[in-house]
């Protein structure tokens, strides 16, 4: 079991790499609403594993760099450096192999999420694209010139609308099909409105 302070010390180590990045969407509020995710898809089923849920939590994007276009392997470096930063404890492998599965679905058979808690997680992350005040924040960046790897503001609304058609067929579990249809309506209209702002 991992001592509180350990557990905290871990905490904290994730939470400065996210900060050193200066990642304006994969963030820690990112990291608190994926938690949330969690929480919400697995009801009680979490309880046993909320130390797990923490960690993968904020750790799962500190491979990723919001100015880069590394997004394809960035659960791969996000898995080496939490391994690298947690050394003896009976939670590292279960952590690891989440951040492994949490990216695509499909992309690699080695990652594809099987058990309950890597398809929970894996909801849970896609789940936050439909959040409201992330994307409004994006939107924000790019009109001050920002830009997420090579996405433009038209990009990005390409992805949510995609997103919007299809995301509730990549999700894994019942409970994350039905957060996605209660969060879809109000996401459907903001989309709208930005397209019609910035005319796209």
């Amino acid at each position: 079991m991992i001592k509180r302070s350990t557990l905290f010390s871990v905490l904290i180590t994730g939470y400065s790499i996210l900060n050193r990045r200066k990642n304006f969407v994969h963030n820690f509020s990112h990291s608190k609403r994926v938690f949330y995710n969690n929480i919400c898809i697995l009801g009680l089923r979490a309880i046993p594993f909320l130390r797990v849920l923490l960690l993968t939590s904020i750790w799962h994007d500190v491979g990723q760099s919001d100015f880069k276009q590394q997004a394809k392997y960035h659960h791969i470096y996000s898995a080496r450096l939490f391994k690298f930063f947690t050394k003896e404890n009976k939670y590292t492998d279960i952590v690891v192999n989440i951040i492994l599965c949490h990216r695509n679905r499909g992309a690699n058979a080695q990652y594809c999420p099987k058990t309950l808690l890597q398809q929970a997680f894996f909801d849970a992350d896609k789940l936050d694209v439909l959040n409201i005040p992330r994307s409004k924040k994006l939107i924000k960046m790019y009109s001050r010139g920002f830009s997420c790897g090579e996405f433009n503001i038209k990009d990005t609304i390409c992805f949510w609308e995609d997103f919007i058609t299809n995301g509730e067929n990549i999700l894994f579990l019942e409970k994350s099909k039905k957060l996605f249809r209660q969060r879809k309506n109000a996401f459907v209209k903001f989309v709208s409105e930005i397209k019609g702002k910035y005319n796209v």
